[in-house]
């Protein structure tokens, strides 16, 4: 009986020699390893979001009334005169700071929360990769 060309070729190959180790992405898939969750990613952030961006608006809502006082005593004095027109830019000058005054911290702190979030979740993606990582290579 002659043998086949699969058991010649299969014979050559020496009996200790071990098969090679599956490919790091071969060995276990990620998606057992790995489960998505969702996580609110700014989770007090949106509040300062808020603030931030709504601030300047309330400040410029204070200037528009402070002109419509303005507005108001130059048409009960008859006379475009400083003491009618002066408590109108005073208040629309006071609201537009309050305003200002209101958004620039809040702008502040989401930019800085935002920031070390930020850091943080790419702190974890780097410890997450390496555990997988030690966990492929420990399976291996």
């Amino acid at each position: 009986m002659r043998p086949s060309a699969v058991s010649t070729s299969a014979s050559a190959i020496p009996a200790d020699t071990a098969p090679m180790p599956p490919e790091p992405d071969d060995a276990i898939p990620t998606n057992a390893l790995m489960t998505p969750t969702t996580v609110p990613s700014r989770p007090t952030n949106g509040a300062l979001a808020t603030i931030g961006a709504t601030a300047p608006f309330v400040g410029l809502l204070g200037t528009a009334v402070g002109v419509i006082t303005a507005f108001q005593g130059i048409a009960a004095t008859g006379a475009g005169g400083l003491g009618a027109v002066s408590g109108g830019i005073s208040e629309a000058l006071v609201e537009t700071a309050l305003g200002l005054v209101v958004a620039i911290p809040a702008v502040w702190m989401y930019n800085y929360f935002t920031g070390r979030l930020e850091y943080f979740n790419v702190e974890m993606d780097n410890s997450s990769s390496e555990l997988v990582d030690y966990f492929i290579k420990k399976t291996a």
